[in-house]
């Protein structure tokens, strides 16, 4: 048996490599840029929870100016000490249960960009699909409730959620992988600008404040409202009291700068994926690694303008 000449071979296989090679990067360039996107794009939903956190807190902290003359130098907890009648504990309640369904829905969104950056950057989602599916039954619990209290505006919300939801089930579930994840982001891409859209609208008219507002109807408007009326009502020294307004007042005003970063980095997810679910099969290797890192760069730095003051 005549064996190939070793220097035929090596001719043979040297105008392979380069084109190897070039579709190495091709599909690294883009893979990359996908899961550094996607990345992103979870790590910068994943502060908001701390503007969720906090709308609890804001009323506990205009119940704590509301009696702020009948409270004791003591060490209660803020709640026990601070929440004195009925109406004051379900004005809590009904924040915390808004606050649980809030991050039931952030939640599923972080889970699809977490399938995305998994997906870009391994070839499957290795996340446990018990837990998606867990996730995926509490965020359409929690679309429900916020559709029966009227934060949920259309009935096309809710479905975006449990459609979402679904669609996170499936990114996790064996076998799946870059092809079907192409084939299913043009759906995604309906019901991400719906649940981005309506997490935007919740965080504007019921925590963000508005100083121009004659009738103050969001949580920190409410606060501002009742700190006014703390401070012009407060006995003490003139200094203290402007001291301690000015800290209360840059307090706020940095919480509400940090919701909205928080709704700019919620357009600008809608924005990138997007762009993403519209290009991804038109656009190649460095194109559309170029075409996402506009969305990159922007969501990487309003990371540290949302957690800055939590």
């Amino acid at each position: 048996m005549r064996l190939a000449n070793p220097s035929y071979l090596r001719r043979a296989l040297l105008p392979v490599t380069p084109v190897i090679l070039a579709a190495c990067l091709i599909s690294c360039a883009s893979s990359d840029a996908v899961a550094k996107f996607a990345l992103a794009a979870a790590k910068s939903l994943d502060q908001g929870t701390a503007i969720f956190d906090d709308m609890p807190a804001s009323v506990l902290r205009r119940d704590c100016d509301a009696n702020i003359e009948n409270r004791e130098f003591d060490f209660k907890p803020v709640a026990e000490a601070c929440i004195t009648d009925a109406a004051q504990q379900t004005n809590l309640d009904v924040a915390g249960k808004e606050r649980d369904s809030l991050l039931a829905v952030q939640k599923v969104l972080i889970d699809y960009f977490t399938a995305i950056q998994q997906l870009a950057a391994f070839g499957k989602a290795t996340g446990s699909l018990d837990n998606m599916k867990g996730d995926a039954s509490q965020a359409a619990g929690a679309a429900e409730h916020l559709w029966s209290t009227h934060k949920f505006a259309a009935g096309d919300e809710k479905s975006a959620v449990t459609g979402l939801g679904q669609l996170v089930v499936h990114a996790f579930s064996a076998g799946y992988g870059n092809r079907q994840l192409s084939r299913d982001m043009a759906a995604a891409d309906k019901v991400v600008p719906v649940v981005t859209a309506a997490l935007t609208h919740i965080v504007r008219t019921d925590y963000m404040f508005e100083p121009k507002d004659p009738t103050p109807h969001s949580l920190l408007d409410l606060e501002a409202n009742r700190m006014r009326r703390a401070y012009k009502d407060a006995d003490g020294g003139r200094l203290l009291l402007r001291i301690s307004w000015t800290e209360r007042v840059a307090k706020l005003l940095a919480r509400n700068s940090s919701a909205q970063s928080y709704v700019d980095a919620l357009e600008i997810i809608q924005s990138g994926h997007h762009q993403l679910a519209a290009q991804s099969t038109q656009l190649k290797g460095q194109a559309l690694a170029s075409a996402l890192q506009p969305y990159i760069s922007s969501l990487e730095s309003l990371v540290t303008k949302i957690q800055k003051v939590f």
